[in-house]
């Protein structure tokens, strides 16, 4: 194993955790877990620019009463 990682430059632990998956059931990436979702939810473009062009109306609005 370990002359096959340094071959290619890979961690000897690399390895064996793509070696034990090919064993369980072959190396397809339907079967990869997921990481946790992320903290904030994705916006568009257009969903950020509305969120600004709100918040300066409103300081707009408190400078120019």
């Amino acid at each position: 194993m370990s002359k096959i990682a340094t071959f290619h430059n890979l961690l000897r632990s690399q390895i064996f955790i793509w070696l034990k998956l090919f064993m369980e059931g072959g190396l397809s990436l339907e079967n990869k877990k997921k990481d946790r979702p992320s903290k904030m939810p994705k916006m568009a473009k257009n969903d950020g620019r509305k969120i600004i062009s709100k918040k300066i109306k409103i300081i707009v609005s408190i400078l120019f009463r």
